[in-house]
């Protein structure tokens, strides 16, 4: 099982996962075996980001085809071409291998027509979905059902406004991610890993994994929210004539 999750942002993409695999002697869920801990998402060159939900093999598949396009150099082709373009060629490989496409879902980031894009890749026809100004994140994976309601619950209280900044984002997912670790009944498991691609000092743009530390601040904030709701309760048991609580700490920039 697998939790994956990405915002676009208005100064670049964030995408995060969580790091557990899962084996099984057959496909039902009381047949698996032990779980063991997995890098799920990949940087591409320092240009994109590549994350995958499903067979581990079909990602392998898919991280290289995408691997071998970025260093082809298609930096001139549409963002919506890219996109068309990494679908074929995966359907293509998977057909080459007697297979239909279906078990395999994934999320790329990268940067085209000056703009930083995010694409859902669906895992049951593999077709391409752009994220837009109208709808910027997006969750996959078996931890989806746990995930997709309380991205609901961020963007009604923290996004009404549209688009995260990358700060902001990277705190979501953080808190995404561990919402999601926390309360599922069985493989999905830390560490939490989050990739971001944004706008570089001595480059057009960059790619590249968070670090422990980046991702601990974040998740300081969150602890900072729980303790901030906590608080808010003796508010309302007091009826609410108690001085307003302070606000908790803005995530880190």
């Amino acid at each position: 099982m697998t939790i994956l999750v990405g915002f676009l942002c208005k100064d670049g993409v964030v995408v995060g996962a969580d790091s557990s695999a899962t084996f099984a002697a057959s496909p039902h869920p009381s047949h698996r075996t032990i779980e063991q801990r997995v890098q799920k998402i990949h940087v591409i060159r320092g240009q994109a980001i590549v994350a995958g939900t499903g067979e581990v093999g079909f990602g392998q598949r898919f991280t290289q085809i995408v691997d071998a396009y970025i260093g082809n150099g298609h930096h001139g082709k549409p963002y919506l071409t890219v996109g068309k373009e990494l679908a074929g060629s995966m359907v293509q490989n998977w057909r080459e291998s007697g297979m239909n496409p279906g078990g395999f879902g994934a999320l790329v980031a990268y940067c085209r027509d000056g703009k930083f894009q995010l694409c859902e890749f669906g895992p049951t026809n593999f077709q391409p979905e752009f994220k837009t100004d109208n709808l910027w994140y997006v969750s996959m994976g078996g931890g989806q059902m746990i995930a997709d309601p309380f991205l609901g619950f961020i963007r009604h209280t923290f996004m009404e406004d549209g688009l995260p900044t990358l700060s902001e984002a990277i705190f979501y997912a953080t808190w995404v991610l561990d919402h999601t670790i926390e309360l599922n009944p069985g493989g999905i498991n830390g560490p939490v890993n989050i990739a971001v691609i944004c706008s570089h000092p001595t480059k057009l743009h960059e790619a590249r994994m968070l670090s422990v530390e980046e991702i601990g601040q974040h998740r300081e904030n969150v602890n900072g929210v729980y303790t901030h709701l906590r608080e808010y309760k003796k508010l309302l048991a007091g009826g609410g004539s108690q001085p307003p609580i302070p606000a908790p700490p803005a995530p880190p920039k």
